[in-house]
């Protein structure tokens, strides 16, 4: 085997290696990506209900009529 037949066996296991690695590689990290950004929606939702929570914790009934009493004291506390 000549010194450029190595070379090119050289240059192509390492084309191959890399391409494979990529064949791999990419479906982990696009689902990765696709779970972060999940996630980060995810959080976005929480935290929107929480600020939603608190708002509706802190205001009092405005009516009291039996129906509204009972409503506001049936409702979980959320902290």
């Amino acid at each position: 085997m000549s010194e450029t037949d190595r070379e090119a066996a050289t240059e192509l296991t390492a084309a191959v290696t890399c391409t494979c690695r990529q064949i791999v590689v990419f479906p982990f990290t696009s689902a990765l990506d696709e779970m972060g950004t999940r996630i980060h929606g995810l959080e976005k939702n929480v935290s929107e209900l929480t600020t939603q929570a608190v708002r509706l914790r802190r205001k009092p009934a405005k009516t009291k009529t039996l129906a509204s009493t009972s409503v506001y004291l049936l409702r979980p506390k959320l902290f």
